[in-house]
């Protein structure tokens, strides 16, 4: 009896560790349960809601003016407090009230001639369920912010201004984020970088190009990301698994500039950039269809609850397409405008569709494609991509130098 109860509590001992093992990894230091605490929404960028919009008319609460344009998109936290970065430099934190809580400057501004414009915060942030909050700049680091804006660490990932990716939070707290390319310093390998919740280095997956694209993180722990060939300029979808090792790449024929979003079926969707496709890739790598819009797409796709993906294209079209075919079911042309929209939308319970537009507007769509109303700002482009908060208010920066929230009176 004493050599089988020994066998029994072995066992059991096994069956504890393996559980306490997976319990870390889908517990962990966990993204923030607010509602919009990363990119897109969410770690799979569906760029979808939990909360009702119908309310929302398009009027004017609050805005601020920062010091530059705003290319950032906006975090929402567990207490509601509201973060976007500028190219000013700084990185603000506003109540859902509109007040400024605080403002850190974490990036100087680099300037382009080839655009004539300075750069700093291109990065949407990542808010952990304790509260850290995480976020990349022009000072060649992402840097932990305590919620009360002081630093936690920070660890080197360099920057560059035609790289877009911004942090995502994975279910056992591991940071991941992509790099620009690290032209010739071979003291910096580029690549997706792992960071554990302390700052230290996990693992790296080195890839040439740098990291054009934000991290989506899929339901089983696999990470997608997109990036290039440096030698062809062709694109590449990366899938790596949670440790590092990679399980597939798609291959596209320019350079990718859309960050992809995961289906609830594990369906991956991406824009392909200036080759002006936006395509749906089974798990696996293998191509489901491809859409062919009139000019690049940069932004990254909204999955519907409808069965639909809304993407908008430098084209000036905000697209709805069939998610099982990539059929066009309709589409909205906005005002004249360079790369037309390269905003990504987010999507109210409701199914309200919310993009801005380089046009200078906001948009607010059915599902059907008629405009429920538009939000006017004055010219500027709207690059950045709306977060919608708990009470229905809709988030977003614009060239303008402004961040603006936007929502009902009544409510």
């Amino acid at each position: 009896m004493t050599g089988i109860r020994a066998r029994l509590l072995l066992v059991r001992l096994v069956a504890t560790t393996a559980l306490v093992v997976l319990l870390a990894f889908f517990v962990g230091a966990q993204v923030a349960d607010s509602p919009w605490p990363m990119f897109h929404g969410n770690a799979q960028h569906t760029g979808v809601s939990p909360y009702d919009t119908s309310h929302n008319d398009g009027t004017l609460l609050w805005s601020y003016q920062t010091g530059d344009g705003i290319e950032s998109s906006a975090a929402i936290g567990p207490n509601g407090t509201i973060y976007i970065g500028s190219h000013d430099g700084f990185f603000y934190a506003f109540a859902p009230s509109g007040v400024l809580k605080w403002r850190v400057d974490i990036g100087p501004p680099n300037y382009d001639p080839r655009w004539n414009v300075s750069k700093s915060i291109m990065a949407t942030p990542a808010v952990a369920a304790e509260g850290t909050v995480y976020i990349y700049s022009s000072a060649d680091y992402l840097f932990a912010l305590n919620p009360d804006g002081s630093e936690k660490w920070r660890f080197f990932v360099k920057w560059h201004n035609d790289f877009w990716s911004s942090p995502a939070i994975g279910p056992d707290g591991t940071i991941y984020i992509g790099s620009a390319r690290n032209d010739g310093d071979n003291d910096f390998p580029s690549g997706l970088y792992a960071i554990n919740p302390d700052g230290t280095e996990k693992w790296r997956y080195g890839i040439n190009s740098g990291v054009t694209t934000s991290p989506a993180i899929g339901s089983d722990g696999t990470i997608y990301i997109g990036a290039a060939d440096v030698s062809t300029n062709r694109g590449k979808l990366f899938a790596l698994n949670r440790w590092g090792n990679l399980k597939w790449v798609f291959t596209t024929e320019q350079w990718m500039e859309s960050s992809p979003a995961i289906a609830d079926d594990g369906m991956i969707y991406i824009g392909s950039g200036r080759e002006g496709r936006v395509y749906a890739i089974h798990p696996n790598g293998r191509e489901k269809w491809r859409f062919q819009a009139n000019d690049g797409v940069s932004a990254t796709p909204a999955i519907g609850q409808d069965g639909k993906i809304y993407i908008g294209s430098w084209d000036l079209n905000f697209y709805a397409l069939d998610a099982e075919t990539g059929t066009e079911i309709w589409r909205y042309e906005t005002g004249e405008a360079f790369e037309g929209v390269s905003s990504s939308a987010a999507i109210g319970t409701d199914g309200t569709i919310h993009v801005g537009a380089n046009d200078g507007k906001l948009y607010a769509f059915t599902p059907s494609g008629e405009v429920k109303w538009f939000f006017e700002t004055p010219g500027s482009s709207i690059m950045s991509s709306p977060a919608i908060g708990a009470d229905g208010t809709i988030y977003f920066g614009s060239w303008d130098r402004s961040f603006y929230a936007v929502g009902s009176t009544g409510r």
